[in-house]
């Protein structure tokens, strides 16, 4: 399979936002949801064959379709880690059917173990961040 084809498979990617935020602080600075989205914008539209969900801590629950292929959680409840929860819930109500590898990205130990066992493939948020800053296939990048 060449690397083109390899990279218009499928995919999606779950990402913890406050822990990447709080990993990448001096990338995105205290008002960094905005511009994570953007940057998550930018990257699914290099990446065709891609999808994205958000997920954020919140007191109540509430679901954003940014678009067909990016949606931003908010995560309700009580207690604590809830976006982290939801992740792991989600991956655990797909765990039968048949989906694209799903990329799971925190620095979160315990949601990389969990998720782990539920197919996820674990991405370190040091990792994510060289993805949102790589050229998508087709790119200008790509023919250097």
């Amino acid at each position: 399979m060449t690397r083109l084809a390899e990279a218009m498979q499928p995919l999606r990617v779950f990402i913890d936002g406050h822990n990447l935020l709080f990993r990448l602080g001096a990338l995105y600075g205290p008002e960094g949801r905005e511009p994570l989205k953007q940057d998550l914008e930018a990257l699914l539209m290099r990446w065709p064959s891609a999808s994205a969900r958000l997920w954020f801590d919140a007191e109540e629950s509430q679901e954003i379709e940014v678009h067909d292929r990016f949606q931003v959680s908010y995560a309700g409840g009580k207690g604590r880690d809830k976006a982290d929860k939801a992740i792991l819930q989600t991956l655990w109500d797909e765990r039968l059917e048949s989906r694209p590898p799903t990329f799971v990205v925190s620095d979160d130990r315990g949601v990389w173990r969990r998720a782990l066992g539920l197919r996820g493939i674990r991405v370190s948020c040091y990792e994510f961040r060289c993805v949102l800053r790589m050229e998508g296939p087709g790119t200008e990048a790509e023919h250097h």
